[in-house]
């Protein structure tokens, strides 16, 4: 629904990917890491994640504009996925599932192409990570489950085709309730350097995730102690080679995998190949 002139108020309703318009980084597409794409302490939330695809859930989005700033908002089921199959979307509505809340507030205009800052909650309760319920003995249930986020992504020089890209992104989740409670990232893409291969990319990241307090406690006692931290250097080039395909190798170095003290840091090597319709032309 589109409410008046192309700068006032849009709204959407249906089954949504959230990180479609909330938390997104148009720069950062291009790397494979799943970290660039909506942050951890963010995807990894809720009793399964927020509704991004493929397992996506019903949302209601209301966004506006005002010159080069906008705003959004959306209210998500809390808990995508079909209760029986959580990796298949459904739709199942309770109270004891709750809601998603999200708002995100930014501007849009000229080399910087997005600076923004969020928040996210869920109304429902969540089982404490290292806290018992005396009178049950079980996980202490306790709202306050959320988060906020804030990103930064600009065209740092350019020059005829050729340009340099870059983005940050920093996270923060409660503790008491996810796994990983900080988030830092940022990358640099290089595009257009090369005459006879204008189309071609080079990108270099960094992706840390900081586990929580709570979690390494929680480890603790469990007589499993974990690491800080998994943080991921990657470097990648993406070659369109014909109409219809492109390659793009990948580079990744993996420090404290999984922040688990008994792997060692993990080298990962990958190919990503997209092969588009033109083909059949």
């Amino acid at each position: 629904f589109d409410f008046g002139s192309a700068q006032a108020a849009t709204l959407r309703v249906g089954f949504y990917d959230l990180n479609s318009e909330f938390d997104s980084i148009d720069t950062a597409g291009l790397f494979i890491n799943s970290s660039h794409g909506i942050g951890p302490e963010f995807a990894q939330s809720g009793a399964n994640g927020p509704s991004i695809f493929p397992v996506t859930t019903l949302a209601l989005r209301l966004r506006g504009a005002a010159g080069a700033w906008y705003w959004q908002a959306a209210a998500l089921d809390g808990a995508p996925g079909d209760r029986d199959d959580p990796e298949r979307s459904g739709l199942y509505l309770s109270s004891g599932e709750g809601a998603l809340l999200v708002g995100e507030i930014g501007r849009e205009a000229g080399p910087l192409r997005k600076l923004a800052v969020g928040a996210w909650t869920y109304t429902a309760e969540f089982d404490a990570l290292a806290e018992l319920d005396g009178s049950t003995g079980g996980p202490l249930r306790r709202r306050g489950n959320s988060g906020v986020y804030a990103l930064a992504d600009a065209n740092v020089w350019s020059r005829g085709e050729r340009k340099i890209d870059a983005y940050v992104r920093l996270g923060a989740a409660a503790d008491r309730f996810n796994s990983v409670a900080r988030y830092a990232g940022a990358g640099l893409v290089v595009s257009g350097f090369s005459d006879s291969r204008p189309d071609d990319q080079w990108g270099v990241s960094i992706a840390s995730a900081r586990l929580g307090q709570d979690l390494r406690r929680s480890a603790d006692m469990a007589g499993a102690p974990i690491d800080r931290h998994e943080t991921t250097v990657e470097m990648t080039y993406r070659a369109p080679l014909t109409d219809w395909l492109t390659l793009q190798p990948d580079l990744q170095y993996v420090f404290n995998p999984g922040a688990d003290r008994s792997l060692d840091d993990a080298l990962v090597i990958g190919l990503r190949v997209e092969i588009s319709g033109a083909m059949n032309r």
